[in-house]
């Protein structure tokens, strides 16, 4: 049962048809992004499919495995990929505290908010972002560290 936005400022339950599921499959990136952004996931049956699956901790593990190889290869060699994409060695290398701070904090027991899982994964996945491209306008720490704060539940609705 998930609960969707009901648009008078309450929550209805609601059963997932294979329709929905297909839906948030098909469109995860731009769920991801409005999430990440801030959007409620009860918004739609879709949005409140991806998040649930993106605070699951399957998908955490994912996430903090994939923050954990991208500063291996950043530490190991000088030139660094991640899934045959490039990495900002030099990023991820100046921001290796904070990138292993998210990743433990992907692993903690207990409900995290999906506004920073999203980002999590957008860092990860963007190739042009500031993981992937030195030269993005985002700086990698600040990025990380918005991740970090945004994971924590803060009564804003945001916990899947």
């Amino acid at each position: 049962m998930l609960l969707i936005d009901d648009g008078d400022g309450g929550v209805v339950g609601m059963r997932a048809g294979l329709r929905d599921y297909l839906r948030s499959h098909l469109t995860a990136d731009r769920i991801d992004r409005d999430l990440a952004e801030g959007a409620s996931p009860e918004a739609t049956v879709a949005s409140a499919l991806r998040a649930q699956e993106l605070t699951s901790m399957r998908s955490r593990r994912d996430l903090a495995s994939g923050l954990q190889r991208a500063l291996a290869g950043a530490i190991a060699s000088g030139y660094a990929r991640l899934a045959g994409a490039p990495l900002a060695r030099d990023g991820i290398l100046a921001s290796a505290a904070e990138i292993g701070e998210l990743s433990r904090r992907l692993l903690a027991e207990g409900p995290v908010s999906v506004r920073g899982v999203a980002q999590t994964r957008l860092l990860l996945t963007n190739g042009a972002g500031p993981l992937h491209n030195r030269r993005s306008q985002e700086r990698l720490a600040a990025t990380v560290r918005r991740a970090i704060r945004d994971l924590d539940i803060d009564g804003s609705g945001l916990a899947a």
